[in-house]
C-alpha cells in the first residue's frame, strides 16, 4: 500500500512540476486505496494491503459522512467473501462502529443481509450494541416486521433472536409463539 501511495504522489507531483505548479497536491487519506479496493470488492487487493503492507483492517472511509469501516462497507454491499476475509484473515474488529455509531451487524440488519447477520453472530458480534438513534440490530429487525412482515424480515428476526440477547437487555424480544402469529 505504501508503494502505491508513494507512486501515486510521485505521479501527481511530477505532473505539477511539468505544468509549472508551485504547490503540492493535498495529502490523500492513507487508507484511500484500501477503502477503494473494498468498495470495488477486490478481496485479494484488500488482503494484500492489510497483510503485506500493514494496512489498517479497521480503516474508515473519511470521504463519506458516516465514515464506514471496511467491514461496514462489505456488510452493506452483501459481500460475504470480503466480510469473512476481513474477520478471519485480517482480524478486523467485528464491532467497530462507523462515525455515527452503527456496527457491521446493525448495517447488515438494516440492509436485510440475513447470511451476513448469521455469520457475524456466529463470530461473536455484539447483538446488544446500540447504534444511531439508540437502535440495536434486533430493534431494527422488529421495525421491519411491524411495517410489513416479508420473508426476509422474518428470517432476519429469527436469526437475531436465535443469536441471543443478554438478560440485561432492555428489549422486549418476541418469543417463538409471537413469531408464528405475525
Amino acid at each position: 500500500m505504501k508503494k502505491l501511495l508513494i507512486l501515486s504522489i510521485l505521479v501527481v507531483v511530477s505532473a505539477n512540476v511539468c505544468e509549472g505548479s508551485d504547490s503540492l497536491p493535498p495529502p490523500r487519506d492513507p487508507d484511500y486505496l484500501l477503502v477503494d479496493a473494498c468498495k470495488r470488492r477486490d478481496v485479494a487487493l484488500v488482503k494484500s494491503y492489510i497483510l503485506d503492507d500493514n494496512g489498517n483492517p479497521d480503516a474508515q472511509d473519511n470521504m463519506e459522512n458516516t465514515g464506514p469501516t471496511l467491514l461496514c462497507i462489505a456488510c452493506q454491499n452483501n459481500d460475504e467473501r470480503m466480510v469473512k476475509t476481513l474477520i478471519e484473515e485480517c482480524h478486523a474488529n467485528i464491532d467497530k462502529e462507523n462515525k455515527i455509531g452503527n456496527t457491521p451487524l446493525i448495517i447488515a440488519t438494516y440492509h436485510k443481509h440475513v447470511e451476513i447477520v448469521k455469520y457475524l453472530l456466529e463470530q461473536g458480534a455484539n447483538i446488544n450494541k446500540k447504534g444511531e438513534g439508540e437502535k440495536t440490530a434486533l430493534s431494527i429487525a422488529e421495525t421491519f416486521s411491524e411495517n410489513g412482515y416479508d420473508t426476509e424480515a422474518k428470517r432476519l428476526l429469527q436469526c437475531l433472536i436465535n443469536g441471543g440477547v443478554s438478560e440485561s437487555s432492555d428489549l422486549d424480544s418476541p418469543n417463538e409463539k409471537e413469531l408464528s402469529n405475525r
